[in-house]
């Protein structure tokens, strides 16, 4: 392990910040920062602050320190883990909002900035989104909109629901299936 130590643009739990950070680097490149909130994991879900209690993260931004709930029912409601949010995140949900079809989807190139976009986005609490690339429109079209809505996560009135999947820019049939989905959704490139 090769520590180092040193003030830099930290891209983590979807926000950039500048930080005195140690950063420590194993044989196979997986990096963890240390910084005042805590240790931050690669995928951006756990975290362990530096008294070890557990921070998560959630689409609303930076580590929220959350008690550790007992799985099963919440004070209301249930606690659901769907595939639609990335890995890990768990929301808690009464029964409230509806699955929906994206108001925006985000396209472009690979490595292009579209994951960072939508955490920067996500960050938003009005802002929802899938969590893996659906590819709806490219690979699983033939599944059909009700199974392409399943993926989403649940919204409430006001909310925007997104999700992005890169391989769209290229798939020449993805911007006519898009526009006979909904006329009004909106395509963000990058």
């Amino acid at each position: 392990m090769r520590p180092g130590v040193g003030s830099r643009l930290v891209p983590r739990a979807r926000a950039w910040t500048t930080t005195t950070t140690t950063t420590m680097t194993t044989e196979d490149d997986d990096e963890y920062d240390r910084t005042g909130v805590g240790v931050f994991s690669r995928d951006l879900n756990h975290v362990k602050s530096d008294d070890g209690a557990d921070v998560r993260t959630s689409h609303r931004g930076v580590g929220e320190v959350e008690p550790e709930e007992p799985r099963g029912a919440d004070a209301g409601g249930e606690r659901s883990r769907s595939p639609a949010h990335s890995g890990g995140l768990s929301t808690f949900s009464n029964g409230s909002g509806s699955k929906r079809l994206p108001h925006a989807i985000i396209v472009g190139v690979k490595k292009g900035g579209t994951r960072a976009l939508l955490e920067f986005l996500r960050v938003h609490p009005d802002v929802r989104a899938a969590g893996a690339e659906p590819h709806f429109f490219d690979r699983f079209y033939d599944n059909g909109l009700e199974w392409y809505r399943d993926l989403m996560p649940k919204t409430l009135d006001g909310q925007i629901t997104m999700e992005k999947t890169p391989s769209y820019f290229v798939t020449r049939e993805a911007p006519a299936r898009i526009y006979s989905m909904s006329r009004s959704t909106k395509l963000i490139v990058v």
